[in-house]
Order: C-alpha cells, then structure tokens, then sequence
C-alpha cells in the first residue's frame, strides 16, 4: 500500500515539475513574442520616421524647383529687360535712364534677398546652420538692417519708429538675428502702403526681452496665419506694390528663433496691419 502512495506521489511530482516546466516555456514563448513584437513596432517607427524625412526631401526638393523656376525667373526677366534698353536704346532720357537703373537696383535687392534666404533655407535643411551665440545690442542691429532697407521703405515713402533702448541685450547668432530682423523687416514694407509707418520697439518683461514690429499694412487673415510657418503650405500673398514672395523668410525666422531658445509669435487683422513679437534671452 505504502509502494502506491510513493508512485502516485512520484507520478503527480513528475506532472508538478511537468506543468511547471511547460508553464516556464510558456512565459518564455511569451517574452520572445513581446520582445519580437517591440521589434516590429520598433521597425515601424523606424520606416516611419524614414517615410517622414523622404516625404521632407521630396517637398524640399519640389519647392526648391518651384522657387528656382519662377521665383528667380520673374527678377532676372525685369534685370535682362531692364539693362537690354539701356544697352540698345543711345537717345534715353537722363530721367527714363534712373527709372530704369532704380528699377535694376531694387529688383537686384529684391533678387540677392531671394539667393540668400533660399541659401540659408537649404542649408538648414541639411542642419548645416548651428547657432554661435554672442551678445548683441538689438539696436545696433535694426539700424544696420533698416539703413540696408531703407531705399526699398524709401519708394514707398514708409518711415521707420525706432524706439529701443540702447541698453537691451541678447543672447543669439548674430548673422541668425539679422536675418530674422532683415526678413520681418522686408515683409512690413512689403505690405505696407504707401505712406505707412512701420514701429519698431522693444522692452524687458521677466528677464526676457520682447521685441515688436508692428505694421499698419494689409494684415493676416486668421485662416492664413497657421499657414505662414509651414513648410507644407503653398501660400504666398503679393505686397501692396505686387511684390512677390517665397514664403521662406518666416520658415527661416522660425528655425532661427528656435535654435536660440527663442520664440516667435504674430498678431494681425485684415486692412489693420500685423504686430510681429519676438521673446528673446536676454544677456547676463
């Protein structure tokens, strides 16, 4: 009797350890599979991520195209058009021959603007441009920049209200700010009428400096303010002059104000002007 009670007890240790066993593999069928199954997801995110960055080069590569092949077309067509009559036409007046070269220097402007945002957009996009920061008196700056514009705000008799302490410093990449300052700059004249005045002034809020451009032009519908900083967006609006536009300049400030820890917001009403506010680090 006791010989039946040891086998049963030995035959259900046996199925015991069996069960155990089989309950061990189990859970390991079950973290391979788990593990198997971040892998993938792990994979997918990756072919995610890379279908994301193709899609980019693809939009980046079509709107370089797109600029190149009509953006810079129109300039050059005014540039060509403009120096053939001057090379051909002896008896031109002295007053027709300024219009004429006022023409070449403006559309010249407007032109080396173009290269040089179009330049620094590419390079972005290949995370070439990294900020070397510095401090820098933001006044000194807008006078560099408004002097550089003012033949442009000048054809349209549009003066400039510069109210910024001389005292106000910043943290940032000098050729990154003048860049952002050069491009809001351009674009408040751009959609400025003739006459307007285009307020520049700054303040210090909460150890950050605040920064305002301020324009009286044709403003912002709200349905196209969320379309200005998107590199998927196609929107394009002509100045008050039909100047025309790429879109790139407030990709750029965007990117810039980022890479320095700093922000970039609007405000803006049709036929009421825009308002451009910039949150900038102030220097220690």
């Amino acid at each position: 009797m006791d010989s039946y009670i040891v086998i049963i007890l030995i035959f259900f240790v046996f199925i015991l350890a069996y069960l155990v066993y089989l309950n061990a593999l189990r859970k390991k069928q079950n973290t391979s599979l788990l593990l198997a199954k971040r892998e993938v997801e792990n994979i997918n995110e990756k072919l995610k991520d890379s279908n994301e960055q193709l899609q980019n080069l693809i939009f980046t590569k079509n709107k370089l195209f797109s600029i190149i092949a009509h953006d810079l077309k129109n300039p050059f067509g005014t540039l060509l058009g403009a120096t053939q009559i001057l090379k051909m036409d002896d008896e031109m007046s002295s007053e027709d021959k300024k219009e004429l070269i006022e023409i070449i220097a403006n559309d010249s402007e407007r032109l080396y603007a173009l290269l040089e945002n179009l330049l620094y957009w590419a390079s972005s996009q290949t995370g070439k441009l990294q900020a070397k920061k510095a401090n820098i008196q933001i006044i000194s700056t807008i006078l560099d920049i408004s002097a550089l514009l003012n033949s442009n705000a000048k054809n349209k008799n549009i003066k400039f209200d510069i109210n910024v302490p001389e005292n106000l410093t910043i943290v940032f990449d000098e050729f990154m700010f003048s860049t952002v300052i050069r491009n809001l700059l351009s674009n408040a004249i751009k959609f400025s009428h003739h006459n307007d005045t285009i307020s520049i002034f700054a303040e210090e809020i909460n150890d950050k400096i605040h920064l305002k451009i301020v324009d009286q032009g044709v403003g912002i519908s709200k349905e196209n303010q969320v379309k200005l900083f998107s590199e998927n967006s196609n929107f394009k609006q002509k100045g008050t002059d039909k100047e025309n536009g790429t879109g790139l300049g407030l990709i750029l400030c965007r990117d810039f104000m980022k890479e320095n820890n700093a922000t970039i917001t609007l405000s803006s009403e049709i036929d009421k002007g825009t308002t451009f506010e910039l949150i900038l680090p102030k220097a220690e």
